[in-house]
């Protein structure tokens, strides 16, 4: 018995420790199709106003809760906090992953935290486990601390391969744009990539069949992925998956009790 409620445990902590993107109401807006979506999918101008459709994560750089990240974000010796269970983009950023069939597409509106501003340009792409490795750049230098980036505006951006043999290339069918606010506070990005781009860094990506696909900024932005699914059966494969565990793990114990074996 203590045997199964660890694996029940390990089930909850390892799936705990993603952010699935998903609709309220049953309503999986953002989950995908292979063979397209009837959701619009966005535009890459800058304006951002046709991600609202499209669900949200809040997400916090790290996750050091023992002190003011956990409700707020310090920005200039003041902790700005939220109301305890609710989260804005003051103090975490605000990411959509979003895959139409064709292309994937991210949005991130970054918190107001000054260490933190479009930190890190190394962006990872996951397609069911199987890793690539985009570089999000101005003018072909850092997003983090640009001087060319602090007066307000739209700011057209480059995707570029950042591993394998196509490394430092364009994204072939990429775009990307960020838009400067006043302050240089809650800066947003959007990017879309092709999903046949990511083949040409890693060819063992199968693209008649992605069941999860998830983004992370390997620590800079996010301690967690974010990620979107898509299944002929329905979005939500991690949490059916640890459902499954616990499911059989119940399974397995009401037989040996039936069979006299506990």
């Amino acid at each position: 018995m203590k045997k199964i409620l660890a694996l029940c445990l390990t089930a909850i902590i390892v799936f705990a420790n993603v952010s699935v993107v998903f609709a309220a109401e049953d309503d999986y807006k953002n989950s995908f199709s292979l063979t397209g979506s009837s959701t619009k999918s966005p535009v890459i101008d800058g304006n951002f106003e046709d991600w609202d459709g499209i669900p949200h994560s809040y997400e916090y750089n790290w996750d050091n809760s023992a002190n003011c990240w956990y409700y707020g974000v310090w920005i200039d010796g003041v902790c700005y906090k939220t109301p305890v269970g609710s989260y804005d983009s003051n103090v975490r950023h605000k990411v959509a992953l979003y895959c139409d069939g064709d292309n994937v597409y991210l949005h991130i509106e970054f918190s107001r935290d000054y260490y933190a501003k479009m930190n890190g340009e190394f962006y990872n792409f996951d397609f069911d486990g199987k890793r690539t490795t985009m570089r999000i750049t101005y003018q072909g230098n850092s997003l983090a601390n640009n001087p060319a980036l602090t007066q307000p505006g739209v700011y057209p951006l480059e995707v570029r391969h950042g591993n394998g043999a196509v490394s430092g290339y364009v994204a072939e069918g990429s775009q990307a744009a960020v838009r400067v606010k006043p302050g240089n506070y809650n800066a947003e990005l959007e990017i879309k990539i092709p999903l046949k781009t990511f083949v040409q860094q890693n060819s063992s990506i199968n693209l008649d069949q992605i069941s999860v696909i998830s983004w992370d900024n390997s620590g800079n932005l996010t301690y967690r992925p974010v990620m979107a699914t898509g299944t002929s059966s329905g979005p939500v494969v991690l949490a059916g998956l640890s459902f499954a565990v616990v499911a059989a793990a119940y399974v397995l114990y009401d037989r040996r009790k039936r069979n006299g074996s506990l």
